[in-house]
């Protein structure tokens, strides 16, 4: 039977998503960070509010893990020292509208600090006085942490927590952290807001092969049995997660679902063939997690590239030739259509996903620059459309034939 298998591993758990050290000072590769950060939150010690602080980085670079075991540590040594830090993380990929995030606090308030729920209206508006009533009975430095904040739908939204004092709502001011996987994400906010949310930036650099090897050599030793792993495992897992952009997480699952792989195989040892399956595995799955959960919009955009690239299969797509098609498919189906700038948006969105790549090139002197949109040759294409059309609003689409479609003035099928 299954469950009288023998496992390649001792306990799993160090390397599944949501594990971390036990404390800030076990992290690996991450001192820089750690000082700036610090530094930037050093004025909790004396019971100051410190200046907002905007966090960038890749993915699998440690941003949160980093901010939560800070925080624990701030919070611990302002402790000692009579003092009182409030810190309230906001998962932006699932609370991301502008009421999601005031109820979200009004919660996570009310719960921390023991405070009967009270019954509001549901608007906007009374949910963010509720806020404001919650942090004037607060006492101590409040810490509102927006992770992933360029998920949320308007954050803006951030400028109502900025300015509490200066609009006479609270008698004093919260800290923002902002943690964003996009070096971008604030060139589309307003002035005022990017103003006061980027009064401190840090930029987090993605870890090298060898850090790499370091962090998963520390979690497979308490991950593994003895003498399961093959040598090459580990140096595999490091090197394809580098070609990532430095993800460790990308290299923790990997060595995970080798693991599951060779457990599955009825394997005693981990071998490189299991890492190279698990490499195929996780690209499968988080293309289907990125696809799926696509807005309507973004799909229809994707859909407009994909289907250009596959009836003649350019290298030279440009933004403006997938918008004279998306423009058509929206029409297909009864859409709403977007501007161009918003479209080129979403195409940058897409390439930030890793779903496409995207390049700004020079046409010459008299024809601009244009943003040129080519397939990620990871992510197979017709995978993609299978994906795509799997999504009944967009069933539609699939039959529509391209071969007397027009791009400008030159067909091009």
């Amino acid at each position: 039977m299954i469950l009288d298998q023998d496992s390649v591993f001792l306990d799993s758990d160090p390397l599944k998503a949501g594990y971390k050290p036990i404390s800030i000072t076990k992290v690996t590769h991450r001192d820089e960070f750690i000082v700036d950060y610090t530094n930037g939150l050093r004025e909790t010690m004396i019971g100051k509010v410190p200046s907002n602080i905007l966090i960038y980085g890749k993915t699998g670079t440690g941003k949160t893990m980093v901010t939560d075991l800070l925080l624990q540590h701030i919070v611990n040594k302002a402790h000692d020292r009579g003092i009182d830090i409030f810190p309230v993380f906001i998962k932006c990929e699932n609370t991301y509208t502008d009421t999601a995030v005031m109820k979200h606090l009004i919660h996570e308030f009310e719960r921390k600090l023991k405070i009967p729920h009270k019954k509001i209206p549901n608007a906007f508006t009374e949910y963010f006085n509720r806020v404001c009533e919650l942090i004037a009975a607060k006492e101590g430095v409040i810490i509102l942490v927006f992770d992933e904040i360029d998920k949320l739908k308007n954050p803006d939204v951030i400028n109502n927590l900025t300015r509490l004092v200066e609009n006479r709502q609270a008698d004093k001011n919260v800290c923002i952290i902002g943690i964003s996987n996009s070096l971008y994400f604030t060139d589309s906010l307003d002035p005022r807001t990017k103003a006061r949310l980027t009064q401190s930036e840090i930029v987090v650099e993605p870890y090298n092969a060898e850090q790499l090897l370091d962090i998963l050599t520390e979690r497979a030793e308490i991950a593994f049995k003895e003498d399961v792993l093959d040598e090459m495992v580990i140096p595999l897992c490091a090197a394809l997660a580098v070609q990532e952009k430095g993800d460790a997480r990308r290299a923790i699952d990997l060595l995970r679902v080798a693991g599951d792989l060779a457990d599955k195989n009825c394997k005693d040892m981990v071998a490189e063939q299991h890492v190279r399956e698990a490499d195929v595995v996780i690209d499968a799955e988080k293309t289907s997690k990125i696809v799926n959960s696509l807005p309507t919009q973004s799909k229809v955009v994707l859909i407009s590239f994909l289907k250009i690239l596959q009836s003649n299969k350019f290298a030279d797509i440009t933004s403006t030739e997938i918008y004279d098609l998306y423009k058509v498919l929206c029409t297909e189906v009864d859409m709403d259509i977007l501007t161009h700038r918003r479209v080129t948006d979403l195409l940058s969105e897409l390439d930030m996903l890793g779903v496409v790549s995207t390049t700004v090139q020079s046409r010459g002197r008299s024809k601009g620059i244009a943003k040129y949109v080519s397939q990620n040759k990871s992510i197979d294409s017709n995978s993609l459309c299978e994906l795509l059309y799997s999504d009944s609003s967009m069933n539609l689409l699939e039959e529509f034939e391209m071969k007397s479609y027009h791009i400008g003035s030159q067909m091009r099928f």
